[in-house]
């Protein structure tokens, strides 16, 4: 069995992993009031590239998310874009090997 590791709570756009990653999922969730979005790309340090998914969700929904039912993988990384006030998210990703 594959195992997905959780990146913590997030509160802020970063460059989540430098190296290529598989998807498993992910959470993203609001304070309650305002509108939130989460873009992840194929990209180790900006957000450019291809998307590799989006979320968007109302405040007042508080959560939203997806689990992947098939390996979600990126050849450049993983940046992660979020916008809205009071927004976070969660990853869970795991390693990428890429055959030689």
């Amino acid at each position: 069995m594959r195992k997905f590791k959780s990146s913590g709570l997030k509160t802020a756009s970063e460059a989540s992993h430098a190296n290529p990653v598989v998807l498993g999922g992910c959470l993203l969730l609001t304070d309650g009031a305002n509108d939130a979005t989460l873009v992840l790309y194929d990209n180790a340090s900006a957000a450019s590239g291809d998307v590799v998914a989006k979320l968007a969700i109302a405040g007042s929904d508080l959560t939203g998310g997806i689990t992947f039912p098939f390996e979600v993988a990126t050849a450049n990384g993983l940046y992660a874009e979020l916008t809205g006030v009071g927004a976070n998210f969660i990853l869970y990703t795991m390693p990428h090997h890429i055959p030689a």
